[in-house]
């Protein structure tokens, strides 16, 4: 399949530019930023069949993380596009601005249809999943057009500085050079730009004021003033009730770290009954969380519980991604430990024991 042949062949290599305009918002995220190069509309359009438009971009300063958003093209599509397919992708750049021969690194990719683009020119957004991203990338668009169908995209000549962050890639990932004579010349910019948002925190979250009354059993004060993480081991809760109860929910508050989006790792929570015997273990993914502190839970089937039992959250931390559980420490321990299944650890943690809540809720049918 050509489109397979050509997503193996990607490796993009192009020379970046400067300047950005930045474009902060508040809106569903925390925090967004729009990066474009554009200063006015557009002067003329072009197509490409095998090889794709490229604009290289540089990320807010200041921001320690960065989400892919979305992608926008100023564009038209013409003839008939019905089932073809697009594909939008993110680079990673060499740390030299001046290498144009060390292959770039593929981080995310999207599929669009080209359908989808207006009938007469006008923005088309394409949102993408949130692929972490460094400082300095880049993103492509492979529109396989033709003189009979396809998509047009936009182009400015008007562009800061005289300087062009567009390119134009082919197949093999080398830089086609009949173009970029005439776009550097001419100051040609394509008419692409893009979204970041610099957390993944959703617009409405779950408060720990929600998680408090009969149904819920909580030890913590709804705040965390540090967070702890192992690898081998967990933290450990005491719920103490005067009978015998029934769990359906527990909630986990923390946060992820390291490049959890790709690691593919998930955190170990199980309910053990009052001498550390498994009742029921299930896992939450390292995706229901952000870099930004949350609470989330995970489902069991009805439980039944004898009037003390536990939770045991495994955060299950590798050098690669990690989960931190928060931590009250603001009052006194009323139940919170290290544990293996089966057995009680030693205390390791920098937080003091006598002070420690782990911050893990149950929910009570």
């Amino acid at each position: 399949m050509r489109l397979n042949r050509i997503l193996g062949l990607l490796a993009l290599m192009a020379v970046f530019g400067t300047g950005i305009m930045l474009a902060g918002s508040q809106s569903a995220w925390a925090s967004e930023a729009l990066l474009s190069h554009l200063e006015d509309g557009m002067d003329d359009s072009t197509t490409l069949e095998a090889s794709s438009h490229y604009v290289a971009f540089e990320a807010p300063k200041g921001w320690v993380n960065r989400f892919s958003q979305s992608v926008d093209l100023y564009c038209q599509r013409y003839g008939d596009v019905s089932g073809i397919k697009g594909i939008v992708v993110f680079y990673q750049a060499p740390t030299d601005k001046t290498d144009i021969t060390t292959p770039y690194t593929i981080l995310g990719r999207k599929l669009f249809d080209l359908s989808s683009a207006p009938e007469q020119f006008g923005w088309l957004s394409i949102p993408v999943d949130p692929f972490e991203l460094p400082d300095r990338f880049g993103v492509a668009v492979f529109t396989y057009s033709n003189e009979s169908r396809g998509l047009r995209l936009g182009f400015t000549r008007k562009v800061r500085d005289n300087i062009s962050n567009s390119f134009v890639m082919k197949p093999d990932g080398t830089l086609d050079r009949k173009y970029k004579p005439n776009m550097s010349r001419e100051g040609r910019e394509w008419m692409l730009r893009t979204t970041l948002r610099s957390t993944l925190a959703a617009q409405q979250s779950i408060q720990s004021e929600d998680l408090r009354g009969p149904s819920f059993g909580s030890y913590d004060d709804g705040s965390a003033e540090t967070f702890v993480t192992v690898q081998k081991h967990g933290c450990l809760v005491h719920f103490k009730n005067s009978s015998p109860r029934e769990v359906s929910r527990v909630y986990v508050y923390g946060k992820a770290a390291g490049e959890w989006l790709r690691s593919g790792q998930n955190i170990a929570v199980s309910i053990l009954d009052n001498e550390m015997g498994i009742l029921h273990h299930t896992t939450l993914p390292y995706t229901a969380y952000t870099n930004e502190a949350s609470w989330a839970y995970v489902d069991f089937p009805v439980t039944n519980t004898p009037a003390e039992f536990y939770i045991l959250v495994e955060p299950n931390s590798r050098p690669m991604a990690q989960f931190e559980v928060g931590t009250d420490t603001s009052g006194v321990n009323r139940g919170s430990s290290w544990a293996v299944i089966g057995a009680h650890l030693e205390w390791e943690s920098d937080a003091p024991k006598d002070k420690s809540n782990f911050m893990v809720r149950v929910e009570y049918n």
